[in-house]
């Protein structure tokens, strides 16, 4: 786990990318704006040639704004195929948070200016809007890379993991 909220992993597909697209073809629905789920899909995104940028499905009336986008690109070395794939939250997610941080960083500067003490209720605002958005990411990070790895029949002992 990092300090922030952004996540990389690559893995040596035995296949080429045609079957690598082809999977994940498969297993995605083409998304629209706030679609949080799809009825008999793993994830919901794009595909193009040589990269995708998806997130996984959740289950049916769920919201959750904390669910890792993933970005991946995969290239073919002849026998295999070499995907890299890095997570990070939705760019509105990040706006949120970036506002309420700016906001009440704002209010902690202006009242140890103006008094000269510290604030207390604005720090603990801080603390709790990184927190929220720090244990939500990493908590449905791990999800989304496991779906990734089912999908793509790779599984975790097979030593592929960057950090």
């Amino acid at each position: 786990m990092r300090l922030i909220p952004f996540h990389q992993f690559n893995l040596t597909l035995p296949y080429d990318s045609k079957q690598l697209f082809q999977r994940m073809f498969e297993n995605t629905e083409a998304g629209s704006i706030g679609q949080t789920h799809s009825k008999d899909k793993t994830f919901i995104g794009k595909l193009d040639k040589n990269s995708f940028k998806i997130k996984k499905s959740l289950g049916r009336f769920i919201e959750n704004s904390f669910v890792p986008i993933a970005i991946g690109e995969f290239v073919d070395d002849g026998y295999y195929c070499q995907l890299s794939v890095k997570m990070r939250p939705s760019l509105l997610t990040i706006i949120f948070m970036s506002i309420w941080i700016a906001y009440f960083a704002g209010g902690f500067i202006n009242f140890i200016s103006t008094t000269s003490t510290v604030s207390y209720t604005y720090m603990s605002f801080i603390l709790f809007g990184y927190l929220l958005m720090f244990l939500s990411f990493w908590y449905e990070v791990p999800k989304a890379e496991s779906a990734i790895r089912q999908v793509l029949e790779v599984y975790q002992n097979d030593n592929n993991r960057v950090n």
